[in-house]
């Protein structure tokens, strides 16, 4: 298995302005999925983030994923909004080599 990665989610609006602690009960649907597998491993293809904390000092999250199999992943964070939150920019993207 591979080794937990961190990674840190840092809340906008919609006008790229920190959300700071309105974004304290923001929720993400946050995964990994492989999109080249590498080594050749074998194993699931999808990961989940094992953990998503809010840093009130920073007005971040940090959280983890564990990838499984050796191979280049998509992370994939996705706010599930709520019509009472703020605006906010919806979905990011990010591509990372794990060997």
């Amino acid at each position: 298995m591979g080794d937990n990665l961190p990674f840190e989610i840092f809340p906008n609006d919609a006008n790229y302005n920190a959300r700071g602690l309105y974004a304290r009960f923001d929720q993400y649907e946050i995964g990994a999925t492989v999109v080249a597998n590498d080594h050749g491993g074998s194993g699931p293809r999808e990961v989940s983030a094992t953990n998503s904390d809010f840093v009130s000092d920073s007005g971040t999250f940090k959280a983890t994923y564990r990838p499984l199999i050796a191979g280049t992943y998509d992370l994939f964070i996705k706010l599930i909004q709520d019509s009472s939150l703020a605006p906010v920019s919806i979905t990011k993207r990010k591509r990372a080599s794990i060997a």
